[in-house]
C-alpha cells in the first residue's frame, strides 16, 4: 500500500510540476526570433544613352524654275521694204553731157515733176525741181567744173558746182558728201548722195540750174528729163 501511494505522490508532483511550467511559459512570452535583415539586391544602374545631335545642316538650296508663259502668236510683221541703192562706179573718163546740156543728176532711180515756180509755203516760188529718190542715191556732177561742200539750216548738207560751160548748179538736202575738197570734179563725179538733211520731209534732191552763172534761175525740168530719160 505505501508503495502505491508514493507512486500516486510522484504522479501528483510530476503533474503539478507541468502545471507550473505551462503557466510560467504562458506567462514569460517566448522572444520573437531576431529577424536577419536580408540584403537588398545592388541596383543596376539604367544607363541612358547620350544624345549627340545631329549638325545643323544648311536649308536646302531651292531651284525655282520659271514657268513658261507662252506668247499669243503673233502674226509675222510685214517687212518695211527699203530700196537699195547700188551705186553707179566711177566712170573712167567723163560723162558727155547730153542734148540737155548735162550729166543725169542722180545714179540711180527716181521720180520727178515740173514744179518748177510752184508757190513755197514760206512765201516765194520754187526755183528747183524736187527728185524724188531712195536716201543714199548717189549724187553726180551736172558738168565738170569747180565743186564747193557748204551746209544751211534750210538747205541741210548742200553742193555748188560751178561749171566750165558758165552754169551754176546747186543740189540740196544731202545725206553725205563725196570728193570734198576736191576743188575740180569731171561730169559724172559722185559729190554726195541722197538724204533729207536741212527742211526736207522725205528723201530727195533739190536741185538747181542757173544758166549762164548764179542768181539766173532757169527750169531744170527739161535738161533733166533730156539727161536722165
Amino acid at each position: 500500500a505505501a508503495e502505491q501511494e508514493r507512486i500516486v505522490e510522484e504522479r501528483r508532483r510530476a503533474e503539478a510540476a507541468a502545471a507550473a511550467a505551462a503557466e510560467l511559459a504562458r506567462r514569460v512570452p517566448t522572444p520573437a526570433p531576431t529577424p536577419v535583415p536580408t540584403p537588398a539586391p545592388t541596383p543596376v544602374p539604367t544607363v541612358v544613352p547620350t544624345v549627340v545631335p545631329n549638325p545643323q545642316l544648311p536649308d536646302p538650296t531651292v531651284t525655282v524654275v520659271p514657268t513658261v508663259v507662252p506668247n499669243p502668236q503673233l502674226p509675222d510683221p510685214t517687212p518695211t521694204v527699203v530700196p537699195t541703192v547700188v551705186p553707179n562706179p566711177q566712170p573712167a573718163t567723163p560723162l558727155t553731157p547730153t542734148g540737155g546740156g548735162i550729166v543725169c543728176p542722180l545714179g540711180g532711180p527716181f521720180t520727178h515733176i515740173d514744179d518748177f515756180s510752184a508757190p513755197r509755203v514760206y512765201g516765194g516760188v520754187h526755183r528747183a525741181n524736187d527728185l524724188i529718190a531712195a536716201q543714199g542715191t548717189p549724187v553726180l556732177a551736172a558738168a565738170s567744173g569747180s565743186i564747193d561742200h557748204r551746209s544751211s539750216s534750210v538747205g541741210g548738207m548742200s553742193a555748188h558746182l560751178k561749171g566750165d560751160n558758165g552754169d551754176y548748179y546747186f543740189y540740196t538736202h544731202l545725206s553725205g558728201y563725196e570728193n570734198v575738197g576736191a576743188g575740180y570734179v569731171t561730169a559724172g563725179t559722185v559729190i554726195g548722195y541722197v538724204g533729207m538733211t536741212g527742211n526736207a520731209p522725205i528723201p530727195h534732191l533739190h536741185f538747181e540750174i542757173h544758166s549762164g552763172g548764179y542768181g539766173n534761175y532757169s527750169n531744170p525740168y527739161g535738161p533733166v528729163r533730156s539727161a536722165c530719160f
